[in-house]
């Protein structure tokens, strides 16, 4: 099930950007705006903005709005990490007590 909202074309035509950048753009600001308001999660929102899960985080912060980070984001950061770093490369930042750690911002088993 998908909504689609209409727009009247003075509303359109008075967005100054490209016409092909318009709807890409406006869905952007829809999940920045989504998220702000805690509508949606992260995931939701930077998959209704269409940006990949870097971009949408960099975005957010160019506009100062604080990640709602909770525990179900934790443990996907923590499993891509586990997936792409290793497990040994966190065990070694752990080790070597890296100022993240130290301020409790990760965990490990």
């Amino acid at each position: 099930m998908g909504l689609q909202i209409t727009i009247p074309d003075s509303i359109i035509q008075a967005i100054r950007l490209p016409e092909d950048r318009i709807s890409q753009e406006l869905l952007i600001e829809l999940a920045i705006s989504t998220y702000r308001q805690g509508l949606l999660s992260f995931g939701k929102a930077r998959e209704l903005s269409g940006l990949g899960k870097f971009e949408f985080a960099q975005l957010l912060g160019k506009r100062n709005i604080p990640r709602h980070y909770g525990r179900d984001e934790l443990e996907d950061d923590l499993r891509y990490a586990r997936e792409k770093i290793g497990v040994t490369h966190l065990r070694a930042c752990q080790e070597k007590k890296h100022p993240l750690i130290q301020k409790n911002l990760f965990f490990f088993d």
